[in-house]
């Protein structure tokens, strides 16, 4: 799993970016937000390998909440900025 959380960040960090330039700024802030949760996770998970702890799994879990949360929040903030309200002629 940890091989492969690289370069998946890679992705979303550039996705982000787009955001980020391009969004409403509520939308670039939940964007700039859950690229860095997502970079805190990555060490923690590294830190997991050969360390089986309730302590480091804790930290791992709590941090993976945090990114999931913000995910969630991106993207309930980015579908209401595409929602299109009707406007009364």
């Amino acid at each position: 799993m940890y091989e492969h959380i690289g370069p998946a960040i890679g992705d979303m960090n550039r996705a982000m970016h787009e955001v980020r330039l391009d969004g409403p700024a509520e939308v670039s802030d939940a964007a700039d937000h859950v690229r860095k949760m997502a970079r805190c996770v990555q060490p923690l998970l590294k830190a997991l390998i050969g360390d089986d702890s309730p302590e480091r799994r804790d930290e791992y879990d709590a941090a993976y909440r945090d990114f999931r949360e913000a995910y969630v929040t991106f993207i309930g903030v980015a579908r209401g900025a595409l929602e299109v309200k009707d406007v009364d002629r």
